[in-house]
């Protein structure tokens, strides 16, 4: 299924640009350094590069190096996947 999203904020920038929309498609073939859209702890829609992934979870990180995020350090579940991005726009 594919979904697309609206990218806000600069954590991924320069890549991925506020105000850009980014297709995603949902799959289960993911690998480190991937770009997904997923769900945080609160139900927000997040972009962010998967850090480290298995078969309990994954870690993510942001493209912006200046950019501090409080997400870094979790593990989240694969089901709080929206699905990879696969174009830009």
């Amino acid at each position: 299924m594919f979904n697309i999203f609206k990218v806000i904020g600069v954590s991924m920038f320069p890549k991925y640009r506020p105000n850009e929309y980014v297709v995603t498609f949902k799959t289960r073939s993911l690998k480190q350094d991937d770009v997904i859209v997923f769900k945080d702890n609160s139900e927000n829609q997040v972009i962010k590069r998967i850090k480290a992934i298995n078969e309990k979870g994954f870690i993510v990180k942001s493209d912006n190096k200046s950019y501090p995020s409080s997400l870094h350090d979790e593990i989240f579940a694969l089901d709080k996947i929206d699905g990879k991005v696969i174009f830009k726009f």
